[in-house]
């Protein structure tokens, strides 16, 4: 994928609209979010054929599993994982945090995910793979 020539300013605006949206399934969860930081980079929806298609937990832990588990679903819609020591923002990475693997995005240092109460960043993840965006 070919990053947009604005796009640190539209990944700016996509965070700034996220910080007081909470995590909702189908709508704001770490997929999305993740596919969402996409579009704003490249102007391409990864998840373009799956939006709409579960809207709680088990739907989309179903759909996961349908696509064969979470890293080869990134790996189908956004190509072959690179070491985590390759990752620049923007990128989206699979990793392990708090006993929970979760889709976040790269920020220079921290990873980013909807949370709660709106993008948050996470504690202290364990990135286990990343897509370059």
């Amino acid at each position: 994928m070919t990053r947009l020539h604005d796009w640190p300013l539209r990944f700016e605006a996509l965070l700034k609209s996220r910080v007081s949206v909470p995590f909702a399934w189908g709508t704001n969860d770490c997929c999305t979010f993740a596919a969402d930081v996409v579009i704003a980079l490249t102007g391409a929806d990864a998840m373009q054929d799956l939006r709409g298609t579960y809207s709680s937990e088990a739907e989309a832990e179903a759909l996961i599993q349908a696509l064969g588990g979470l890293p080869e679903a990134l790996t189908r819609y956004l190509g072959e994982a690179v070491p985590a020591a390759y990752a620049n923002t923007g990128d989206v990475a699979l990793v392990l945090n708090e006993g929970q693997t979760v889709v976040a995005v790269c920020n220079g240092g921290p990873v980013l995910a909807p949370g709660p109460r709106g993008v948050a960043a996470l504690s202290d993840p364990s990135i286990l793979f990343v897509w370059k965006v």
